[in-house]
């Protein structure tokens, strides 16, 4: 399977949302993009990695992330998650939004994430409209687009209402949401980069002269679209790369740390074992390896 960090995803400007059903047992590797996605577990278990948070969602939860946000999943064999992927343009009523206090994006960072910090009755109601999306999605009936997105309003409110918690406008403000077409188009272009060259060496100077930037701009320029170092990244990146081979390869470490794009099997060793808490080796000859 093709990973890729940043995902792209079809741009639907009549009906920007999609509604969809995963079952069985799959590994998403790590990925982002700038559409909103809510996640409900209605059977089974879900491993699910956000940032630096890894947690296990159990059936009947609710987890919302917001764009931007770097996710990937390990789901049971037994497992059925319906996911509601929308871009924020989906809310472009622009008559409605010009009179509320906040924009969508402002209550969606406030939103509490987890369905295990909601009220019952809030739970219930946000699994059951999620469920009614997804058959409308389904089943086409005569005014299905209406329909769905009367309940996916209808979510909102239920939300704002009920779990929304005031955040500092600082915590709002990101390059994302000023301008999520740049945003976008930027780190398409320096992820492209970096899934061509992975395994070779890419130094600071090579990815800002791509970019068309001097080093120390494009440092500084990188660090505020991500919040990380180009280095923290590309090593986080030929991580994963390196994971998904322990976890579906049977190769030697130092060819894992080759194709992976590390220069020595030392340097992937240390790397492995500061983020992972544990060896490469350990890992792969783990059973609780998808875990981790």
């Amino acid at each position: 399977m093709r990973s890729s960090y940043l995902e792209i995803r079809k741009d639907h400007n009549e009906f920007p949302m999609d509604c969809f059903l995963n079952s069985g047992d799959m590994t998403l590797l790590p990925h982002w993009h700038k559409e909103i996605e809510i996640i409900y577990v209605k059977n089974g278990t879900l491993n699910v990695g956000i940032n630096d948070t890894i947690f296990t969602m159990q059936e009947g939860e609710v987890r919302i992330i917001n764009g931007g946000e770097v996710h990937y999943y390990l789901s049971s064999p037994d497992s059925e998650r319906i996911v509601l992927m929308f871009d924020i343009s989906f809310f472009k009523d622009m008559r409605l939004i010009n009179n509320e206090e906040l924009s969508m994006l402002d209550i969606f960072n406030g939103i509490e994430k987890s369905s295990l910090s909601w009220p019952g009755k809030i739970k219930q109601k946000i699994e059951e409209l999620i469920q009614e999306i997804y058959l409308e999605m389904v089943n086409k009936d005569r005014g299905y687009l209406f329909a769905i997105k009367a309940k996916m309003y209808e979510m909102i409110v239920t939300l704002y209402r009920n779990v929304y918690q005031d955040i500092s406008p600082n915590e709002l403000k990101s390059e994302l949401v000023s301008n999520p077409k740049s945003f976008v188009e930027s780190l398409s272009k320096i992820f492209a980069y970096i899934e061509e060259y992975y395994q070779q060496k890419i130094t600071l100077d090579d990815i800002a002269r791509h970019m068309g930037f001097n080093a120390q701009y494009f440092s500084r320029y990188f660090k505020r679209l991500t919040g990380q170092t180009f280095v923290t990244f590309l090593n986080d990146y030929r991580l994963n790369k390196a994971k998904w081979l322990l976890l579906n390869e049977d190769l030697p470490i130092i060819e894992v740390a080759e194709q992976a794009g590390f220069s020595s099997v030392k340097i992937f060793h240390h790397l492995f074992k500061t983020k992972f808490g544990t060896s490469p080796l350990k890992y792969k000859k783990s059973k609780y390896g998808n875990n981790i």
